[in-house]
């Protein structure tokens, strides 16, 4: 995927954002009519947003250099004319959303929250006379047209910046350059270059309008719960809320986090600098807000997402750090994979496979498909897995290379199958939970389709290995789109080692992280792997690691590296055994099958 704000604009280019045909089929209808006004052509268009901005595009575009660029789509319906405008209309994609699909879901979300923004405009110019009803609410919706890009185009990634920020404890911006190369804001920047929106959109991606975080805490700390608050004594603070730049990048950061929790402090903090802006009572400009919410939620309903107006009667969210499940998430993890298992007990043919003491099936070694990246891949069999140091120990010790496309492997050191989990934690002492194992080796790689994307994906892997395979300490590295750099995202175990959870390797230096990544392979190491195979690894991860043994597997798709695999048995743990390494392999091998299986789904998309 592209890499940097010029490469995004780049990837955009080309790319239009699709619309639901509602209005667009209106709207030519309307116009074949001939029985219209211009005002009933703008109120009717104005109802969907992605129309909208094909159609003010289309008149910023061919505006001569002398005209202004349009601030509202009535104005810029006037300036392209009727025959324009039914071509426009004519030739906007359009889909029907599908509330399964992943992608139309945070689009049309994006969509939404946009919209939630834009109505909160114009409910506060309500209250400021001075302010331009359609010229704000037009700025502010706009401002949202980038996201619209990237959770139309570029989901995983989006998602896996969401995650960051939510799971991780991340900065939005360091999310955002980790993952996209640049901020949205960039984004935003190079975006306008190409494609003309309003100018004081444009103004509102600028740096230097961007209120800083302490500039927006000392407002908030003016608002009074049923008071009206003072006015700031702070002349930056007065002269950065009179920046015409304010409220709309107020109403979309408001928009973007009531969108994830209406109850959040960081929601909160939005509404109280927004009752100081306003001069009213916290509780007062509570009350406008889920007026606004209540208005875009009747007037925009979005097939699949919930309307802002109805996530006001959600519970506030339950925040859990991915790095630290509690014993109570592990149980309920544990009682879902139970209930997932007892209700499959009805297929006959997979109670049989699981009875068995030995691999599910066997096929034999093929040659491996070639396959593009991960985006565009046209294959659903995974490579063979190698192992890296199977010369380096005794064969006793170190499996060798599966020479199959196995599903699952059994735990060959146990006979009782009912007694798994017991066996395993007398042996290793670690807690397990074989159940969920199976679960979600079953699920990636006989039903991928019950996973919506790559984030979803790597989060199953980790919790199967972790809370699954019952290994102390589980990370998922993903190697960026240039091969140069990895970089831990999915990670459970590592509370109290985060930086096993935070780590990067440069992959430009000849490494142990390099080898993985130039075939798919794997290795385990332990005390007694030779030297030469120690010195491969960076003294920095030896030392964040802080063990002398643990499992390591690249994944790839086709010929393109996607992820690195890391799980150990925790500090001064236990040997790690023999099974326990072929059932680190084998999660990695049904999480290679299911992104071959997403990948061929892309392509055929």
């Amino acid at each position: 995927m592209p890499d940097g704000s010029k490469a995004w604009t780049s990837f955009f280019k080309d790319k239009q954002l699709p619309a639901i045909p509602t209005v667009g089929k209106q709207a030519l209808q309307l116009l074949k009519s001939g029985d219209y006004t211009y005002k009933d052509l703008a109120y009717l268009i104005n109802r969907d947003p992605v129309l909208s901005f094909h159609i003010l595009s289309a008149a910023n575009e061919t505006k001569s250099a002398e005209q202004p660029l349009s601030k509202s789509v009535d104005h810029a319906i006037s300036m392209i004319g009727l025959d324009a405008l039914r071509t426009v209309i004519a030739k906007v994609p359009y889909f029907k959303p599908d509330a399964t699909n992943i992608r139309h879901f945070y689009y049309l979300r994006a969509l939404s929250t946009s919209l939630m923004a834009g109505y909160l405009a114009k409910a506060i110019s309500q209250y400021r006379p001075t302010l331009n009803t359609d010229t704000l609410f037009w700025t502010t919706l706009f401002c949202g047209a980038p996201t619209w890009y990237l959770w139309r185009f570029a989901t995983p990634e989006m998602r896996l910046v969401r995650y960051a920020v939510r799971s991780n404890g991340k900065g939005q911006e360091q999310a955002e350059i980790e993952i996209l190369g640049c901020t949205v804001r960039d984004v935003g920047i190079e975006f306008c270059k190409h494609l003309p929106l309003p100018e004081l959109t444009q103004q509102c991606f600028k740096l230097e309008n961007t209120p800083s975080a302490r500039a927006l805490v000392n407002i908030a700390r003016a608002s009074r719960q049923k008071e009206t608050p003072a006015v700031p004594e702070d002349r930056a603070l007065n002269h950065l809320m009179g920046s015409p730049t304010f409220v709309p990048l107020l109403c979309n950061l408001l928009a973007q986090q009531a969108t994830h929790d209406w109850y959040s402090r960081a929601t909160l903090r939005y509404l109280k600098i927004l009752s100081v802006y306003l001069h009213l009572s916290l509780d007062r400009t509570i009350s406008i807000v889920h007026q606004a919410a209540a208005t875009v939620s009747q007037a925009h309903p979005i097939p699949g997402v919930m309307a802002p107006a109805a996530k006001l009667m959600l519970p506030p969210r339950e925040y859990i750090n991915v790095n630290s499940f509690a014993d109570v998430t592990v149980a309920s993890l544990i009682a879902k994979a139970q209930n997932a298992e007892s209700i499959q007990q009805n297929r006959k043919a997979l109670q049989k496979e699981l009875a068995q003491k030995e691999l599910i099936r066997e096929e034999p070694q093929k040659e491996p498909q070639a396959v593009p990246d991960a985006t565009v891949g046209n294959t659903v069999k995974p490579p063979p897995i190698e192992t890296l140091d199977a010369q380096n120990t005794p064969p006793s010790k170190t499996p060798q290379a599966d020479k199959s496309t196995d599903v699952l492997v059994s735990n060959p050191e146990t006979q009782d199958q009912g007694n798994i989990d017991q066996g395993v934690e007398i042996e290793t002492g670690r807690k397990a939970n074989y159940t969920l194992f199976k679960q979600l080796i079953h699920s990636l790689s006989k039903q991928p389709e019950e996973f919506a994307d790559l984030h979803e994906i790597m989060n199953a892997a980790v919790q199967g290995i972790s809370y699954g395979l019952g290994l102390a300490r589980t990370t998922v590295a993903l190697v960026n789109t240039k091969h140069t750099r990895l970089k831990a995202y999915y990670t459970a175990g590592t509370r109290k080692n985060k930086e096993l959870g935070t780590f990067q390797i440069d992959l430009t230096k000849p490494n142990l992280f390099h080898r993985l990544i130039q075939s798919p392979a794997s290795i385990w190491i332990k005390p007694d792997t030779n030297r030469s195979t120690w010195a491969l690894i960076p003294p920095e991860f030896k030392k964040t690691a802080g063990v002398q043994e643990f499992f390591l597997m690249s994944v790839f798709v086709g010929e393109k590296p996607v992820a690195v695999f890391y799980a150990d048995g925790g500090v001064n743990a236990k040997p790690m055994q023999d099974w326990e390494y072929k059932q680190f392999k084998q999660m990695c091998h049904a999480v290679t099958q299911c992104l071959s299986e997403h990948s061929l789904k892309q392509k055929q998309e």
